[in-house]
Order: C-alpha cells, then sequence, then structure tokens
C-alpha cells in the first residue's frame, strides 16, 4: 500500500459507521493532514481532475473489501479551489 492509499485508508477508519462522505472531504483531508504526501501525488504533470479520479479510484478499492459502499448520490459541496461542484460519495459500513 503506497501512501497515498494508506492516508485514504486512515480518514476512512475515521469515518463513523453509516455515515456519508464525499471525494472533496477525503482531498482535504489529505491537504490538511498530509500535505508532504498531496503534493508528491498532485504534482504540477496531473491536472486537478485527473488527481481527483486518481483520489476516486483508490477509495472505490474500499469498496471491494466491504468497508464502503458507493452510493449512486452526488454530493454538491465545496472543492479546495473554493469552488462548488458535483462528486461521488460513498457510505462507511
Amino acid at each position: 500500500m503506497d501512501n497515498l492509499e494508506q492516508n485514504i485508508a486512515d480518514f476512512i477508519s475515521t469515518v463513523p459507521k453509516g455515515c456519508i462522505f464525499d471525494a472533496h472531504s477525503v482531498i482535504s483531508y489529505l491537504l490538511k493532514n498530509h500535505t508532504d504526501d498531496y503534493l508528491e501525488f498532485h504534482n504540477d504533470a496531473e491536472p486537478t481532475n485527473s488527481f481527483h479520479s486518481r483520489v476516486s479510484r483508490v477509495i472505490n478499492s474500499f469498496v471491494e473489501d466491504d468497508v464502503i459502499e458507493r452510493i449512486d448520490v452526488k454530493s454538491y459541496s465545496l472543492n479546495i479551489r473554493g469552488n462548488f461542484s458535483e462528486n461521488s460519495c460513498w457510505k462507511k459500513l
């Protein structure tokens, strides 16, 4: 498990059972609590949308482990650029 995966696993472990979270929450957590790792993975060569997709793919890997489930709704939340946008949601099992 690389640092990005471990950091996301750490975030998911803090989500209370039955609660819903979105990708923006995970990215905000990474930026606040694991800045160096965040910056390493989010380099100038990788556009923001690609990084967001990469984070979502890592989060989705925890669905396979029955830790979370992807839910068929979108949130409308604040991203790190200070803009609201739609994004994917998961529920902690």
